[in-house]
């Protein structure tokens, strides 16, 4: 299992999330000052309000002031921005 960084909250970020902690990844998703609009959705309720799937319970998610922990031990990183 390899510890993945996402760095993008959008829908894209979090698909991609989503399925990588399906496979069995150790994923956190680093959201921007850009996904401000998502983010309390995606701490709080699991969902982007553009997706169907809820976001599995083991993806950590943080917001723009957690830059460095998202990136602390990242093996693979993910831009998930656009």
């Amino acid at each position: 299992m390899a510890r993945v960084a996402v760095f993008g909250a959008g829908a894209a970020g979090t698909a991609v999330a989503i399925h990588l902690a399906r496979k069995g990844e150790d994923v956190v998703v680093w959201g921007s000052d850009y996904d401000a609009r998502v983010l309390p959705d995606l701490m709080d309720r699991r969902v982007h309000p553009a997706l169907p799937e809820r976001l599995p319970d083991g993806v950590q998610v943080l917001g723009p002031e957690d830059l460095s922990d998202a990136a602390k031990g990242t093996e693979i990183a993910v831009m998930g921005a656009n």
